[in-house]
């Protein structure tokens, strides 16, 4: 909610929402509570791929860190391929959760 001096206030947060729906209406409904939610925040495919982008260097960068001698660079990108699939795919179980 905004106020008159245009302050934001978060009046609830629901720590789990359930995105399931039950009926056309509930699907209409919540549908567009994520569209606005999204909107608000300005959140994109062009942002979400920067972000992806920025964590995949932040993560290379923190595998790295102090192991340049010790990890082979063969060695060194299979992990990185393999943190970033397990982040993907507890993603996709979590959005799918959400569909169901």
């Amino acid at each position: 909610m905004i106020d008159r001096n245009f302050k934001p206030w978060l009046i609830e947060v629901n720590q789990s929402p359930s995105f399931a729906t039950d009926s056309p209406l509930d699907h209409e409904i919540k549908k567009q509570v994520l569209r606005d939610a999204f909107k608000l925040l300005n959140i994109n495919q062009e942002r979400r791929h920067k972000f992806i982008k920025m964590k995949q260097k932040q993560m290379a960068e923190r595998i790295l860190t102090g192991k340049q001698d010790r990890i082979e660079p063969e060695a060194r990108k299979r992990l990185m391929e393999q943190r970033l699939a397990e982040r993907f795919d507890f993603e996709n179980k979590q959005m799918s959760r959400d569909r169901v």
